[in-house]
């Protein structure tokens, strides 16, 4: 982390405008996702639905990098599922997209999760 923190002070130090400064401080603490058994049982659930569609839905057991889902999955009081979201690539990057076909069944499956959590209360 020291190594980033210095690569970044380095390209910040350059002073393109007058009289202003940049800094840039990183802080660690965004946790992984890493799935538990309660978001495993609702993501095979997810899987048998989206199956009905002759699709396949692969979830993510843990994220290498930081995520929301980290965040709500560290309090132990959420059920948290990755991968739910549309069909992609990238991610938050700049070349990010989504797979368009993937909104109509991605609908469906959140509609149908709903449908089937609202009849366990």
């Amino acid at each position: 982390m020291q190594k980033l923190q210095a690569a970044l002070d380095e390209k910040v130090k350059n002073r393109l405008i007058a009289d202003t400064e940049v800094s840039v401080k990183v802080v660690a603490g965004r946790p992984p996702f890493v799935a538990n058994d309660r978001g495993r049982a609702l993501a095979k659930q997810g899987q048998a639905i989206y199956a009905e569609l002759d699709r396949t839905l692969d979830i993510a057991e843990m994220t290498g990098g930081a995520t929301d889902a980290g965040y709500a999955a560290r309090s132990g009081k959420a059920v948290v599922v990755e991968s739910f979201g549309l069909a992609g690539w990238g991610y938050h990057a700049r070349d990010e997209y989504i797979d368009t076909n993937s909104i109509v069944p991605r609908l469906y499956l959140m509609t149908r999760m709903l449908m089937e959590l609202g009849k366990a209360k």
